[in-house]
């Protein structure tokens, strides 16, 4: 992670504890000639517009003022969105019952994805509900996993 996007990390840190919020992930990165530092927020029950705003307007004058970010930029601030991808134990819980498609690095019983009902992790394995039944895969094989809409 560059500097900046460390950084900017750190402030977007302060702001979204300070709002209740929980920090998804930084991003600073060059797309065309512009550059953008995308702030990506979540909360257990979702994120509303409002809080973006909020997050954004907070934001940006913490950059600022530390002069985090050299020369012109665009400052994007979101939520995970419907179709987020799962990343740790926590979201393996929080998810646990809801539709997923599951993305393995190599041939899983002569696929590589897999679409079903998140059951959770156990022993290092991701289960999922699928339309032939149960399926398990070992973690460190998962490249992806994210929620997904019918």
């Amino acid at each position: 992670m560059s500097r900046i996007a460390e950084r900017a990390r750190e402030l977007a840190q302060q702001v979204t504890t300070e709002l209740g919020l929980e920090l998804f992930g930084v991003e600073y990165v060059k797309e065309g000639a512009n550059w953008v530092l995308r702030v990506t927020i979540d909360a257990e029950a979702g994120i509303s517009h409002a809080e973006c705003e909020a997050t954004s307007r907070k934001l940006e004058a913490l950059l600022d003022a530390a002069d985090v970010v050299p020369g012109a930029y665009m400052l994007e601030v979101s939520s995970p969105g419907a179709e987020r991808p799962l990343r740790d134990e926590r979201d393996f819980v929080r998810f646990a019952g809801r539709r997923v498609l599951v993305k393995t690095f190599a041939p899983v019983a002569g696929h590589k994805e897999w679409t079903g009902t998140l059951l959770g992790v156990e022993e290092g394995q991701v289960r999922i509900q699928g339309p032939k039944g149960e399926q398990a895969f070992p973690r460190d094989q998962v490249s992806l996993i994210r929620l997904s809409i019918d």
